[in-house]
């Protein structure tokens, strides 16, 4: 009789637990690619981060080690619908470089993006994925250092296959025009997989390339942490597979969505 009370006891804070978690937010990042989730019917969502970079090789400046801190890089989405959501984003950018003895630096705001993400396909059985389509537009506001000083438009493929009740198989497929002069691309594949409903990880591979030239290749992993349905705090970090990327990179962010 008490091993039976036990159990239901432990049934209860499980069933519990869960549900205290159901609706749970869900961010756009970690990592570099992004989430096929929009944020639920008339929710406001703000998520921000920090991030430093390193990068020390360039095949045209063999001597240049160039350091890039990321301020308050946010992205606030408002949901439309249930599967339709509004977005805007932006961030200060510190930039260091060193060059034989000599340095220069610029700080700025790194541009402005308007966007729009469509959840147009939900996973039920088979092989359909759940997908979203992602349409931005990066507006030339900053230093012209860092910052196109044309409007680059770029669309994006969100999926995401369900592998077990506590892992996702995620992917991305993009595309974005460039300075009026080429066409940018981008895949990404990551994994993501849940420990508990507060806790889950993730390892990632992306490849960003422009026409004829030679991609950047990056890996990374990081961990999401639930702190309250409504509030996430995410850390993650990863490093350059071939020398068009830069050596590392880490990052730490928040997400907060109004109301609950």
């Amino acid at each position: 009789m008490r091993s039976l009370f036990a159990l239901l006891i432990t049934l209860l804070g499980v069933q519990f637990v869960f549900a205290q978690y159901y609706g749970a937010i869900k961010v756009d990042q970690p990592g570099l690619s992004n989430n096929y989730q929009t944020v639920r019917k008339y929710r406001l969502q703000i998520e921000s981060k920090l991030s430093y970079q390193q990068d020390s090789k360039f095949s045209d400046q063999p001597n240049l080690e160039r350091k890039r801190f990321q301020f308050a890089n946010t992205l606030i989405r408002f949901g439309l619908s249930k599967k339709l959501e509004l977005r805007l984003g932006s961030g200060f950018l510190y930039q260091r470089d060193k060059n034989l003895g000599m340095k220069s630096s610029v700080a700025t705001i790194q541009g402005i993006s308007l966007g729009s993400k469509w959840h147009f396909l939900e996973h039920k059985h088979g092989l359909l994925p759940n997908a979203s389509l992602l349409v931005q537009a990066d507006l030339p506001v900053g230093s012209e250092t860092v910052v196109s000083k044309y409007v680059e438009p770029g669309i994006a493929l969100l999926a995401s296959h369900p592998l077990s009740d506590a892992a996702n198989l995620n992917y991305n497929v993009a595309i974005s025009y460039r300075d009026q002069n080429f066409l940018q691309y981008f895949y990404a594949l990551s994994l993501h997989v849940e420990f508990s409903p507060q806790t889950s990880v993730f390892i990632e591979v992306t490849d960003k390339h422009q026409v004829n030239k030679r991609a950047e290749m990056y890996f990374d992993g990081g961990l999401n942490l639930l702190i309250k349905r409504n509030t996430i705090a995410y850390i993650y970090g990863g490093k350059g597979l071939n020398t068009q990327a830069a050596d590392w990179f880490v990052a730490f962010g928040m997400g907060v969505r109004l109301p609950r």
